[in-house]
This record gives structure tokens, sequence and C-alpha cells, in this order.
């Protein structure tokens, strides 16, 4: 948001895909999936975020040709999701959209807005875990549902989430997607501090915004945000695509996305 992330944060960057990309990430990938939706309510947490989260969305979706019939917000202390989903299809959308949350809050909307009879596809503008989501929703309401996390053992992995994906079961027996992420600014800030040629705040902030390319754990990098968010500071990269199809996460793929 732009109190935590802007020209008034000079030395902070985006090491990674943020929620801003991952909706205009999964809103291409919705019109290009389902070709025949043409609305869709967007579901949020109140935590803030929801005026300058709800224009973006909003205006990718626009452009798309997509109508946003609705916004539905919801308490971060929420324990029973039906008033939310209720709500939500009260606009009669075709497609439901989830902004931000958790595999808790995500797998239980997924879940009542099954039950409730929904069929239209529902997908998540954020990286929760498929897996988690699935265990949460139950393979019978886990359809038709996309998200922006990864499949480990699709051979459609990059090299780096490969090798550290090796290393970290090899310590620890057990991994997960969401963990992949821990990495990216380690793997980064390497790559600036060679560029660099020096540990010193400024020149390595001159040299990170200056850098043509970059390369990230999800693939091939460069330096954006500056129209986005009034800084050029964030690493953007292809964004992941798993789907619940049928009770099974299934491997989908790689989106170029990039926030100017």
């Amino acid at each position: 948001m732009p109190n935590e992330y802007g020209p008034r944060t000079p030395y902070a960057f985006l090491c990674q895909d943020a929620t801003v990309e991952g909706m205009r990430a999964s809103l291409q990938y919705l019109k290009e999936r389902y070709p025949n939706v043409k609305s869709v309510t967007y579901i949020i947490p109140d935590d803030g975020s929801v005026p300058y989260l709800q224009k973006l969305f909003t205006a990718r979706a626009s452009e798309l040709g997509l109508k946003v019939s609705g916004v539905t917000k919801w308490a971060m202390t929420t324990q029973d999701y039906t008033p939310v989903i209720t709500e939500a299809l009260s606009s009669k959308p075709d497609s439901l959209a989830f902004a931000n949350g958790w595999p808790q809050a995500t797998g239980s909307m997924l879940r009542v807005a099954r039950e409730m009879g929904f069929k239209g596809p529902v997908f998540g503008g954020n990286y929760d875990d498929a897996y988690q989501i699935r265990e949460i929703a139950g393979k019978e309401n886990s359809t038709d549902f996309f998200i922006h996390n990864l499949d480990l053992d699709s051979p459609e992995m990059t090299p780096m989430i490969k090798e550290v994906t090796k290393r970290v079961k090899a310590k620890y027996g057990d991994m997960n997607g969401m963990y992949i992420m821990g990495f990216f600014p380690w793997y980064e800030l390497k790559q600036v501090f060679e560029a660099a040629n020096t540990i010193d705040p400024t020149a390595v902030k001159t040299a990170w915004e200056n850098m043509k390319s970059i390369d990230t754990l999800y693939g091939p990098g460069k330096m954006g945000g500056l129209k986005t968010y009034g800084i050029n500071h964030t690493v953007c990269h292809p964004c992941p695509i798993v789907s619940l199809t049928n009770g099974e996460v299934k491997w989908v793929k790689w989106v170029d996305v990039y926030s100017p």
C-alpha cells in the first residue's frame, strides 16, 4: 500500500510479485480460461487496503472487458464466512475473486460458495497454498479454482525451485510452495551486491533500481513499479498458477506479469 511502499520509502524494495501483480495475472488467466465470464465479485479483507486494491482491481478488470459486480469486505476476526459469501453472491456474478487472506479463509469461503450452489470459477490473486485450501474446502468443493502457488512435483518448476526444494527436503524432510518465497530476497540481494561491488546502502539502492534484469527463483525478472507504486523498486517476474480441478491440485502455467 502507498503508506508502506512508494516514494516515501526510498530504501524499500519488493523482491517478488505481490497482491497487485497477482491480481493482474489472475484476471488475465480468467479471461483466457473462462472467456464466457463477464462479471466478478471482489472479496477482500477489511484491513485498510480496500480503497487502494479495489481501484486497481476494477481498473484491470475493465481493461479486460470484465464488470466488477460487487466488492465484499470481511473482518479479520471472521469465523463464519456464510454471510460474506451470501453478500458476494447477491450481485449474481459469474466468478468470485479473493484479494488476500490465508488458506483457512480462502478454503472456507470456497467451501461455502460451492455448498451454496455457486458453479462459476473462483480464484485468488494471492499466494495461498492450494493443498491447504483443498484440505479446508474439501475435495468435493475443490474445482474450477486457481491461485498463485507452486506444484513442486511439476517438471515445469525452475532449476532454482528444484534446487531449493531438494535442499530443504534433505535438511527438514518437508517442503511447501510458500517456503520458496523466503529465498527470494537473499538470492536477489546477492546479485545486487555483486552489481554494486559494495555493501554501502545508498550505492546498493542505486545499483538495484537501475538493474535492467535480475534473476529470480521463478525465472527472469526485471525492475518496474514507477507508474504503479511511484518507485522503480519492484522485481517483476513470471507468476505461477495452480488449479484445483475435481479435487486435484494441478499445475497450470507461468504467466508473464509486469507492473509498469
